[in-house]
């Protein structure tokens, strides 16, 4: 027979020795949950603090990637648009001042001479290579910059 002690009471009782095997069963079986519950929820953080740090890894690779493709964009778009500028503003002109030449994205400037009715020369067609401002631009930007 084993004497247990009631912890509120103070009252002390005799337990046969199966009785008390039940008793330290559900002590054991409830520390054994209330440990296993603290691991899990252990876990569960070291879990969340993993998938914030790849999160965090993975969206700073994403900013440096954009960065670089907005620098590269950028100068692309800038060459892009100064082209359709010069375009734009070369076709206001041209119907005045430049009448006998036409702007393509060929890479070549073409100058016509139509046929002249008093020198009665006949069509001569001309192109002349031009570099483009983009590879310009492009040049530019892929050389090492002095610090």
């Amino acid at each position: 027979m084993n004497e247990i002690i009631c912890p509120h009471c103070n009252k002390a009782f005799k337990i046969d020795e199966a009785g008390y095997a039940d008793i330290l069963k559900q002590v054991r079986n409830h520390e054994f949950e209330k440990e296993l519950h603290n691991r899990l929820e252990m876990a569960e953080k070291d879990k969340e603090n993993a998938v914030k740090l790849a999160q965090e890894k993975t969206k700073d690779e994403m900013i440096a990637y954009y960065k670089d493709m907005k620098a590269k964009l950028s100068t692309k778009m800038m060459g892009e648009t100064l082209e359709q500028h010069c375009e734009i503003e070369f076709n206001r002109l041209r119907a005045t001042v430049f009448k006998n030449v036409y702007f393509e994205k060929d890479e070549m400037w073409h100058f016509t001479k139509k046929k002249n009715e008093s020198s009665g020369y006949g069509s001569l067609s001309i192109g002349i290579p031009k570099k483009s401002l983009l590879s310009q631009l492009e040049a530019e930007a892929e050389r090492p910059t002095k610090s």
